[in-house]
C-alpha cells in the first residue's frame, strides 16, 4: 500500500509539472498599451515663414532673433562651393556640377534671382532648410546671365562681408572654370563683339529677350522663353 500510494504521488508531481510547463509555453496576450495621460496645459510653438514658401515650427519660448541664430549657426561651416566632375571610363571629361553650399550666398542669389526658367531657378526658390544647397550644371547659364549684377553687388554696403568673400569666390570660380565664355560675355557687355559661334548663341538671348523675324513676307516678334543647354559644352 506504501508503495502504491508512492507511486501514485509520483504520478500527481508529474502531472503537475506537465501542467506547469504547458501554462508557460502557451503565448501569453500582451497587455494593451496604456493611454498617456493628458497634460493639462496650453502648449505654444512660432512658426516662422521662410520668403519662399516654406514653414518649420519652434516652441514658442524662443525668441525670433535666438531661432535665426540658431539656424543660421546650423547652416554655417564647411566648402563655399563643391565642384563634381564626371568622366567616361576612358578618362574623357564629360560635364561639371557646381554645388553652392553657402547659405548667405544662396540668400544674396535668391535676392538676385527674381525669375528664370528651369529646373535649377525651382530648386533655388524653394529649398531654404538647414544645411540646403543647389546644385547648378555646366555652362552655368542663369549664373551667367545675372554675373553684370553679382559683380555690381560686390560695391554694395549693405551686403557683409563674409557674404562677399562667397560672391568673389563664386565669380572667380566662373571666369577660370569657363574662360571662353566670360571673355565672349566680356565683349557682348562692352559692345565690341563682332561674331559669336552657335556654342555661345545663348549669351545674346537670355529669357524674355524680344526677337524680331520676318515670316511670310511680314515682320514678327517674338521672345526668348528658355535656352537649352549645348550637347557638348566647350569652355
Amino acid at each position: 500500500d506504501r508503495n502504491r500510494q508512492g507511486i501514485d504521488r509520483n504520478r500527481q508531481d508529474i502531472d503537475l509539472s506537465r501542467a506547469a510547463l504547458a501554462g508557460e509555453q502557451e503565448p501569453k496576450t500582451p497587455e494593451p498599451p496604456r493611454p498617456k495621460p493628458w497634460i493639462v496645459e496650453i502648449k505654444r510653438y512660432k512658426k516662422m515663414n521662410y520668403r519662399f514658401g516654406s514653414a518649420q515650427l519652434y516652441d514658442d519660448s524662443e525668441s525670433v532673433e535666438a531661432i535665426r541664430a540658431r539656424e543660421s549657426s546650423a547652416r554655417g561651416g564647411g566648402y563655399v562651393l563643391n565642384v563634381y566632375r564626371e568622366y567616361d571610363w576612358e578618362g574623357n571629361a564629360l560635364n561639371s556640377k557646381l554645388e553652392i553650399c553657402s547659405t548667405p550666398l544662396l540668400e544674396l542669389l535668391r535676392d538676385l534671382i527674381k525669375y528664370y526658367p528651369g529646373p535649377e531657378f525651382d530648386l533655388l526658390r524653394w529649398e531654404e532648410s538647414a544645411g540646403d544647397t543647389v546644385t547648378f550644371s555646366e555652362p552655368y547659364m542663369m549664373l551667367f546671365t545675372y554675373r553684370s549684377e553679382m559683380n555690381q553687388c560686390l560695391d554694395r554696403t549693405d551686403i557683409p562681408e563674409e557674404t562677399k568673400s562667397h560672391l568673389k569666390l563664386l565669380l572667380v570660380f566662373l571666369r577660370e572654370e569657363m574662360p571662353r565664355t566670360s571673355a565672349k560675355l566680356d565683349e557682348i557687355d562692352a559692345g565690341t563683339c563682332k561674331k559669336i559661334t552657335f556654342q555661345d548663341l545663348w549669351l545674346l538671348y537670355t529669357p524674355n529677350t524680344p526677337v524680331y523675324l520676318t515670316v511670310d513676307a511680314k515682320d514678327r516678334q517674338m521672345v526668348a522663353y528658355s535656352r537649352n543647354v549645348p550637347e557638348k559644352n566647350i569652355k
